[in-house]
C-alpha cells in the first residue's frame, strides 16, 4: 500500500526561532538606545540647571547694582548734591568768603628723618 499524500506539510521549526531571536535582539537594542538617550538627557538637564542657577545669581547681583545706580541718579538730581560737588572744586556763592588754611612756615609737613632712606639714616648715625 502506498501512503496517501494528504497535503499537510510539516512545519519547519527554525523559522519561528529565528523570528523570535531577531525580535529579541531588536528589542534589546532599542532598550540600550533608550537607556543611553536617558543618560544624555539627564546630563544635559543637570548642566542647564547649573547654568540657570548661575544666571539667577548674576541677575540678583545686577539688580542690586541697578538699585545702587538708581539711588545715585536720584541723589545726583538734588541741588544739595551739586552744591557739594561745586564747593569741592573751590567755588563759592555770592557774598561768601573763602578761607584757605596753609601749613606753618618752615615746616613742610614731614620731618627730615622721614624723608631720608634707610641707608641715609645709617650714614647719618655713622657720621657721614
Amino acid at each position: 500500500m502506498l501512503a496517501k499524500n494528504t497535503g499537510i506539510k510539516k512545519q519547519q521549526t527554525g523559522q519561528p526561532m529565528l523570528f523570535i531571536a531577531i525580535v529579541g535582539i531588536l528589542t534589546a537594542g532599542l532598550i540600550v538606545f533608550l537607556i543611553f538617550a536617558n543618560i544624555k538627557i539627564s546630563q544635559k538637564r543637570t548642566e542647564l540647571k547649573d547654568r540657570v542657577d548661575s544666571l539667577n545669581k548674576e541677575l540678583t547681583a545686577l539688580n542690586e547694582e541697578k538699585k545702587k545706580l538708581e539711588e545715585g541718579i536720584n541723589q545726583a538730581q538734588s541741588d544739595f548734591y551739586w552744591e557739594g560737588k561745586v564747593r569741592e572744586q573751590g567755588y563759592k556763592q555770592p557774598g561768601e568768603k573763602t578761607v584757605v588754611v596753609l601749613p606753618p612756615e618752615g615746616k613742610t609737613g614731614t620731618s627730615s628723618t622721614e624723608q631720608k632712606s634707610f641707608w641715609g639714616k645709617v650714614l647719618e648715625k655713622i657720621g657721614f
